[in-house]
């Protein structure tokens, strides 16, 4: 693997991530989405 195939996957690794995390922000109110939430121990 070069440093340029590296490079892309890790693009392409990071869009999806977002693109994801964005679909489950989707339609959430902007109070929700940024509130901080206590940690579940």
């Amino acid at each position: 693997m070069t440093d340029l195939d590296a490079k892309a996957n890790l693009h392409r690794y990071l869009r999806e991530a977002r693109e994801a995390l964005l679909g489950k922000l989707d339609g959430l109110s902007e109070y929700v989405v940024r509130r901080a939430e206590e940690p579940v121990t």
